[in-house]
């Protein structure tokens, strides 16, 4: 061969392990390319995929009274969850102490113990290890900032979100909903909850009173239904193809659980043509329902903070709202808008 675009590489840089030792290892010259190549691919799919740029970004339009300070660290960790896609956010969150010394220190004891164990003394102040997975250095970078941005609200947060993981997981793995109502109960938790109560009161800086916090709870409860609601309608598409893809029966998600609360053909079993059609507009209607339920009460017995927290749940909810509609993954032909810095 005609050596043209490449040049070997001096083999006292790099080892094979006693395996290739024979053969030559050369590298092409316009390395800058594949770097232009790799980089482009990742605007693209800011762009295209994630619908970052010129479209509503998720944590700008959930949580726009979050401290700027804090608002960059609160994305990072968001975007980092949305690599894992597909296991999804909990999983991003179970596995996070996971090679937390080194080694797998995941065991057959209770679920998702090595999460909790994160909590222990001592655990959160251990120094980097430079052995940690790829992913552990990511996930640390996470926790390090937000504790040193704010570790009393940092500790809360990892903690609530580790309950959620806990029970998440637990109602994710159920198939046999007798409702919908019985479904949502379900959801709102494996919605995440208390994983958007601990980026609300990190990322505002808000204290809810102990006292308060089964009132926080109770209150935004009709705004978290109305949330998983509305991602269930807008992921549906995506989340039925896959289950299809995959061979499976179920699909975690409310259209699904309508659908099957349809009466069936006593002859064929089947479903009528317009069952899910039929499914997403009831859908539709529980959203609207519970939106106008939910209340950023002006009860003046309530603290500030609390106030403050309800207000801006109801901000996640529009602004999931916007952003599930223009997200390109939900959609095969996404809406266009004007950048937020065009709009007046």
């Amino acid at each position: 061969m005609n050596f043209r675009f490449s040049q070997e590489v001096n083999p006292s840089t790099y080892k094979t392990d006693g395996l290739a030792d024979s053969v030559p290892v050369r590298v092409h010259r316009d390395v800058h390319r594949v770097i232009e190549g790799a980089l482009q691919a990742q605007r693209d799919w800011s762009s295209h995929v994630r619908g970052l740029g010129n479209k509503f970004s998720l944590m700008s339009v959930a949580i726009p009274e979050c401290l700027p300070e804090r608002l960059e660290i609160m994305s990072y960790a968001n975007d980092f969850a949305f690599l894992y896609d597909g296991m999804g956010t909990f999983m991003f969150l179970m596995q996070w102490e996971t090679h937390l010394d080194g080694h797998n220190t995941q065991d057959p004891g209770p679920k998702h113990k090595s999460f909790v164990n994160m909590f222990r003394d001592g655990v959160m102040d251990r120094p980097h290890d430079a052995n940690w997975r790829p992913e552990k250095q990511l996930q640390a970078r996470v926790w390090t900032e937000m504790m040193a941005i704010d570790r009393p609200r940092a500790i809360k947060a990892l903690a609530g979100w580790a309950i959620s993981v806990d029970l998440g997981s637990e109602y994710r793995a159920r198939t046999n909903f007798k409702s919908l109502e019985d479904y949502i109960s379900a959801r709102v938790i494996d919605f995440g909850e208390r994983i958007w109560y601990g980026a609300l009161t990190f990322g505002m800086a808000l204290s809810i009173p102990p006292v308060e916090f089964g009132d926080c709870m109770n209150l935004a409860r009709p705004g978290y239904v109305a949330l998983a609601l509305t991602n269930d309608l807008y992921s549906w598409e995506k989340e039925r193809n896959a289950a299809k893809a995959a061979g499976q029966d179920f699909v975690f998600n409310a259209i699904w659980v309508i659908m099957q609360e349809r009466s069936r053909d006593k002859v064929t079993g089947l479903l009528p043509e317009d069952a899910e059609a039929e499914a997403m507009a009831t859908c539709r209607a529980e959203i609207k329902k519970y939106v106008p339920e939910y209340h950023t009460t002006h009860d003046p017995t309530l603290s500030k903070d609390l106030k403050a927290y309800l207000e801006a749940v109801l901000l996640i909810i529009s602004g999931n709202l916007v952003w599930s509609i223009y997200r390109p993954r939900y959609n095969s032909k996404p809406q266009e808008c004007q950048h937020p810095s065009e709009m007046s």
